[in-house]
């Protein structure tokens, strides 16, 4: 039987409206079909008065916006995703306190057949997105070291095949769609706030907040595979109410300064103290500067590598070139960050 969507809307509104004393679906479709009728009569000349109609009931209705809802029900569930046993949808699964026993169920999940125990530790609890250790295997064994506890969004095969088939997207909607299906968290209707990403390393850093506004994620992409890709930095933040203990918090936030946040990973770059001839490297950073920032700078043995910064948001993704460095050996130095302003005025350092 045809299925008229308006003439649908339209029972809805006269069943709630105008209660019948018997249902006769005749009766109601043929109401619904003369409503539709004279609907279309009044189109050409009430256009705008529907849209001041439609403007009105969304003012009444509570939390129409995506940016009041509660984490987890800004829309429709994404059907790319299937519900994880235990967890909510999106951004409330980061709201929860996962068990041990817990844990080990989601990492049974998130790999199937590879039976592979959670490392003891004192942590009472963990966060979505966090990655507790695997025992060791005896003997040791090909397996990974670690388990992202996964979120309540399991991507779909047809999802999990784009991301492998493009693993360092350029698109936002590509990076958005790699990060939910790396975290199994559907984020791909979050914003990004800072993006970069480095061909020499095949790696990116992408920082992008819910439109709830109170979680972020920094999503480590990387193209390489295997091990490498298991040591990705990719972690979940609370914006409103942080841990310090959990969320990288470089300065709390104080009246109308939102709270600083700095993270940051460096490898490679060793130097040789007899030749001075030092290896490439990498050094990759994010994170929330002053609100007058503009650019931040990372500097190491006199080389330096410039990202810029809005709103403060900031991603850095530095291949380090084989260079000479004529410091002291027994004074390594390590990478060192700054914040400058619009007119190249220093701010201060961030880190390092």
């Amino acid at each position: 039987m045809y299925n008229d969507p308006e003439v649908s809307a339209q029972l809805h509104r006269l069943a709630e409206a105008e209660p019948l004393p018997a249902f006769d679906t005749s009766a109601v479709v043929t109401r619904g079909r003369r409503g539709l009728r004279r609907r279309r009569l009044l189109g050409a000349g009430g256009g705008i008065a529907g849209v001041a109609a439609i403007a009105l009931a969304a003012s009444l209705i509570p939390n129409l916006s995506s940016a009041s809802q509660d984490p987890g029900v800004a829309g429709a569930e994404n059907s790319q995703f299937e519900a994880v046993p235990g967890l909510p949808h999106g951004e409330a699964a980061l709201f929860v306190d996962v068990t041990p026993a817990h844990a080990q169920q989601l990492c049974d999940l998130r790999y199937p057949g590879e039976h592979q125990k959670l490392k003891s530790s004192t942590a009472r609890t963990h966060r979505v997105g966090s990655k507790p250790s695997f025992e060791m295997q005896k003997p040791p064994a090909k397996t990974r070291r670690f388990c992202q506890i996964p979120g309540g969004d399991k991507p779909s095969a047809k999802l999990v095949a784009a991301a492998k088939t493009d693993p360092l997207p350029k698109t936002a909607a590509g990076q958005l769609r790699n990060c939910s299906v790396q975290t199994w968290v559907d984020v791909t209707g979050w914003r990004i706030m800072a993006a970069d990403r480095s061909e020499t390393l095949k790696q990116a850093q992408i920082i992008a907040v819910s439109p709830s506004g109170r979680s972020l994620i920094a999503c480590d992409l990387d193209s390489r595979g295997g091990p490498m890709t298991e040591m990705t930095n990719t972690l979940f933040s609370r914006l409103q109410a942080p841990d310090a203990d959990r969320d990288p918090i470089l300065a709390p936030a104080r009246g109308k300064k939102w709270a600083e946040m700095f993270a940051a990973g460096y490898g490679g770059g060793s130097c040789d103290s007899s030749t001075k001839k030092c290896g490439k490297g990498s050094a990759t950073a994010w994170g929330r500067a002053p609100a007058e920032t503009a650019t931040v700078e990372v500097t190491l043995h006199g080389k330096s590598y410039r990202t810029p910064a809005k709103d403060g948001w900031w991603a850095s993704t530095w291949a380090i070139e084989p260079h000479t460095w004529t410091g002291d050996p027994k004074k390594p130095e390590y990478p060192v960050y700054k914040a400058y302003d619009q007119n190249g005025k220093f701010l201060k350092k961030i880190g390092g």
